[in-house]
């Protein structure tokens, strides 16, 4: 009809995750696209906004010289049942990471393109359960946290864990559902139950081995020179 706008429709927000830092990936490094050729826009902060193309099906590839590539696919008509069009994609650290001083890198080996988690103890009680988290509900896929504000969880790697170390289990946060509730979508319901005076959850570092089963390790230096 004439005189009436078409109004656009985002399909996905990509916001680049530096995993290391925990913060937006600086947006002059990282190069975010589709294969379908579908409009897109670049923001200021970083974020990559994908219009809707009328496409089920779209593949989000990142490409930067500090992180390895990542390739995410996603099914728009599920995604839609997000609260927000929201995705934060987290970048794993390559060989020309800039990691910060006293960090050692150790060269370590593993299966071809096995994904390793590593669990970080210093973030111990930046992330705590608000209630206890019950396995007595079946597809219990919602989870309460209590979250530091600086936080960004969404599309994030966590473990818990027993304090008595006898239990433990990765897990991914879906999406953010009340901030002032501490409500959030899991990826996938945790195997066990976990009580909020038991339960330890830690921030994860993840990496992944290079075709030939390599990839480096990052540990703090330690002075060992006594007085």
């Amino acid at each position: 009809m004439k005189g009436m706008m078409s109004v656009r429709r985002a399909a996905v927000a990509v916001v680049p995750m530096d995993s290391v830092t925990g913060r937006p990936v600086w947006p002059g490094s990282v190069t975010v696209m589709t294969y379908d050729g579908g409009p897109k826009e670049k923001k200021k902060d970083g974020t990559v906004i994908f219009w809707d193309n009328g496409l089920e099906e779209r593949v989000i590839s990142l490409k930067s010289l500090y992180f390895l590539p990542e390739e995410v696919r996603i099914n728009t008509r599920e995604f839609r049942k997000k609260r927000l069009p929201l995705m934060h994609i987290w970048m794993k650290p390559g060989r020309d990471y800039p990691w910060p001083s006293g960090v050692q890198l150790e060269d370590r080996d593993a299966k071809p393109g096995e994904m390793i988690r590593i669990p970080i103890e210093e973030s111990l009680g930046a992330v705590r359960l608000k209630k206890d988290y019950p396995v007595d509900i079946q597809f219990q896929e919602e989870i309460l946290l209590e979250v530091d504000s600086s936080l960004v969880l969404e599309g994030r790697c966590l473990m818990i864990r027993r304090k008595d170390r006898k239990s433990q289990e990765f897990f991914y946060i879906w999406e953010e559902r009340s901030w002032s509730r501490g409500l959030y979508g899991l990826e996938e319901p945790l195997m066990e139950g976990y009580a909020r005076s038991d339960g330890e959850i830690l921030l994860v570092l993840e990496l992944k081995a290079d075709e030939q089963g390599r990839y480096q390790l990052p540990v703090m230096e330690t002075n060992e020179e006594s007085e």
